[in-house]
């Protein structure tokens, strides 16, 4: 506190605690934390996205704005605004452009039966792949070996992840909700990661 600041609380008779810090951590938010920090309506609820065209010049996401001020702070320069926790609540999950490559990774030396270690000799035969959209999006799909027989069925031990599918081509979508649930059940099943697969199929 400055001098000018200490002699006016003397002055009018406040009583002024003095310490030091000794401490200060810092750490990556939680969901929660985000969630309770968020801007939110006068209502008190969050600002829902609903479309494409509210992400543009949205005053309740922040800057830089192309008219008008941020309705958090009030800031209408960038240098002005400290930033402020916000976050998309999606209706349902989608890849991060940056993590799909990690995923395919993964998901190419883990089994989608058993989600144990393929062995060796079986990588590939199914095989995860990145996919890039005509607008840019990535995404996965799975691909079975042109020599292998897909019928109805062949595709079926992915049922357990939530989708259900028919399809008898060699390529199969992963639906990220579908990744995400397997990237789950791989974290509940990471004692298994040393037993080796025993399907032939991948």
């Amino acid at each position: 506190m400055a001098d000018d600041d200490l002699a006016a609380a003397a002055a009018t008779g406040l009583h002024i605690l003095e310490g030091s810090i000794r401490r200060i951590k810092l750490s990556v938010a939680s969901n929660e934390e985000i969630l309770k920090a968020q801007p939110v309506d006068a209502l008190g609820k969050p600002f829902p996205i609903t479309q494409c065209s509210q992400l543009q010049d949205n005053p309740s996401l922040g800057l830089p704005l192309q008219v008008g001020s941020f309705e958090s702070c009030g800031a209408t320069q960038i240098d002005k605004c400290e930033g402020h926790f916000g976050f998309i609540e999606l209706p349902a999950p989608i890849y991060h452009p940056s993590h799909v490559a990690e995923l395919g990774k993964i998901l190419n030396i883990i089994c989608l039966c058993c989600l144990r270690l393929k062995k060796p000799n079986d990588i590939p035969p199914l095989c995860v792949t990145q996919v890039k959209k005509s607008n840019g999006a990535r995404s996965l799909e799975l691909k079975a070996p042109l020599k292998e027989v897909v019928g109805d069925g062949f595709w079926s031990f992915l049922d357990q992840f939530g989708f259900h599918t028919r399809r008898t081509c060699h390529r199969r979508p992963l639906h990220p909700k579908e990744v995400q649930n397997v990237m789950r059940k791989i974290s509940e099943c990471y004692k298994q990661f040393g037993v080796a697969c025993a399907h032939s199929t991948g």
